[in-house]
């Protein structure tokens, strides 16, 4: 899981350096080999150039879960935790300002499969789930919804 985490990051790394037109994996990419029984403290950089470390506070210890999608505009930094189905949102200085929940269900607010999120320049949470939009605030407010498709119950 590690390794393919450290891959997969790598990736990220590389590809974040080049324009979507630009995308190009080098040819002498290097396979990293972990053994996880004796891993230890891991740092990317040992394995990659020119990385810099973020550390970032949450409150009461509480760690940030699975990230699956990183969110960054020029205001704000926020991070999907798949595992809890929030944004996680600080400020570009890195000040925590609110981990916004974005609950489960077919209410107001609420979305049924959460398939993706982004962070507006506005500093609102959009989140898509099925056949419904909900948008938040950074303050996890409720701001509004758009429902869209038709449902079919046979």
């Amino acid at each position: 899981m590690r390794f393919t985490s450290v891959l997969l990051f790598t990736m990220l790394i590389t590809s974040c350096s080049q324009t979507k037109n630009e995308l190009h994996i080098p040819d002498d990419l290097e396979t990293i080999q972990i053994n996880l029984e004796e891993a230890g403290i891991l740092k990317m950089s040992d394995f990659i150039s020119d990385i810099e470390y973020i550390p970032l506070e949450t409150p009461d210890g509480r760690p940030i879960g699975r990230t699956r999608k990183f969110l960054i505009n020029d205001s704000y930094l926020g991070f999907y935790d798949q595992a809890r189905n929030s944004v996680w949102v600080y400020t570009k200085d890195r000040e925590y300002i609110n981990e916004v929940i974005i609950p489960e269900g077919k209410g107001p607010g609420e979305l049924e499969n959460f398939e993706d999120v982004i962070l507006t320049e506005q500093g609102e949470i959009h989140a898509l789930g099925s056949f419904k939009i909900v948008v938040y605030d950074i303050k996890g407010n409720f701001i509004d919804e758009t429902t869209f498709g038709s449902r079919v119950c046979v």
